[in-house]
């Protein structure tokens, strides 16, 4: 069975973006799979990488679109997927992230009407006009026209004419009825909720998992060398990503706690200004990183990780964080709630408070026993609940069943 996973990168996500998939699956002897990219970070032969318009093309098409005030229309990347052989000798199709600039919403129809196709639903951005994450914004359930700005992440400029691209996304999603693949019960909700998608009832819930044994719990501070963090101080870790992941939240409140010894701030993803945090807290950025073993290694040399997002659609790097004996604290009222297993697991911090926050991180901090204690707990609950192999199963027997329909 000759499978095409699509996904705007290979490296970033991996877990979740079907590279992973793939080379767990092409161990399988009936399944031959293989990923195509716009951003290639890998040596691996199996990936195949599209034209990324980098330069002078991609800064043309991406004013081009500021200017027409719409996005993901222009990009040519779609046609270069339909005349690849890769995709014309596949048997299924499976999509991924096909926003983040990569693909026209003009494509979507042959892309997906042509063959037997599953497309794994990430976010919410498809049922919105323009935003990742809706927020607090309830225009989706409805029409997205005038914008509150209340959402997270757009594409072009903030004037876009969201009247017009939620008719194009209308338009483009009434003509294909793939098979979904969701991570959890939450996402399958929004596409039931919105207008753009009820019409979607081939709703396939598979939850993210990873191999826990990947990851040693109980030896952090022999990791810490390698990105130059004390060995005795203890370690919060964060990742980047905008205002989603709530590190405005995060940054003020460690402001704000009162500890007797120094600790450290380590954080990974884009560059993000976060300013003086106090004389007894050192922060370490650390950029992008992209292999697999340099994430683990970072996790490994946390105690606690903080993971205060406004709103998520799964949150695996909770999962891998906890599966890194870290104690991982977000806000309640997120799906984050649930995949740490809080309270026993995890620590929820009141929605979007930073006194609450402040609070549960200073608590934690003053006593390390409570720490371990949840890392221990939390890395048990990872390899009883988001077991890799599961979730390579399911994905196996979803594609042989769509394989003989």
């Amino acid at each position: 069975m000759k499978v095409l996973e699509v996904n705007f990168a290979d490296l970033m996500g991996h877990i979740f973006n079907g590279y992973d998939l793939m080379n767990s699956l092409n161990l399988k002897k009936e399944f031959d799979i293989k990923q195509v990219v716009e951003h290639k970070k890998s040596e691996n032969p199996n990936v195949l990488k599209v034209s990324d318009y980098s330069g002078i093309y991609y800064d043309l098409y991406k004013e081009l679109e500021n200017r027409c005030h719409v996005s993901h229309l222009f990009t040519g990347t779609g046609e270069q997927i339909l005349q690849l052989k890769e995709y014309q000798e596949a048997d299924i199709v499976h999509f991924h992230i096909l926003h983040n600039r990569f693909i026209s919403l003009l494509d979507y129809p042959d892309l997906f009407n042509n063959k037997k196709s599953i497309w794994t639903i990430h976010d919410p951005w498809i049922l919105t006009a323009n935003c990742v994450y809706p927020l607090e914004c309830q225009k989706w359930k409805t029409f997205c026209d005038k914008c509150p700005k209340e959402g997270d992440f757009r594409y072009g400029k903030d004037n876009l004419a969201n009247s017009f691209m939620w008719d194009v996304k209308k338009n483009v999603l009434a003509s294909i009825n793939p098979h979904i693949v969701v991570s959890c019960d939450y996402m399958k909700q929004l596409l039931e909720q919105s207008p753009l998608t009820k019409h979607l009832t081939k709703i396939h819930e598979i939850p993210f998992g990873i191999d826990a044994g990947k990851y040693v719990y109980n030896q952090k501070i022999q990791k810490r060398k390698k990105y130059g963090l004390s060995e005795d101080k203890l370690v919060i870790g964060f990742r980047t990503g905008g205002k989603i992941k709530g590190g405005q939240y995060l940054y003020k409140a460690l402001k704000k706690i009162k500890i007797k010894e120094p600790i450290e701030l380590v954080v990974i993803g884009g560059e993000e200004k976060i300013g003086y945090l106090g004389n007894k807290i050192k922060v370490h950025q650390l950029g992008w990183l992209y292999e697999e073993a340099d994430v683990i290694d970072f996790l490994e040399c946390c105690d606690i990780f903080a993971m205060p997002s406004l709103a998520e659609t799964f949150g695996l790097m909770a999962i891998e964080a906890m599966a890194a004996g870290c104690a991982v604290i977000c806000f309640n009222n997120t799906i984050l709630e649930k995949i740490t297993n809080s309270p026993k697991c995890g620590v929820a911090a009141d929605y979007c408070s930073v006194n609450s926050l402040k609070n549960e991180i200073e608590r934690m901090i003053n006593n390390p026993d409570e720490i371990k204690q949840r890392g221990k707990l939390s890395r048990k609950f990872v390899e009883e609940t988001y077991k890799y192999d599961d979730y390579v199963r399911k994905h196996a027997q979803l594609y042989k069943e769509i394989y003989e329909e």
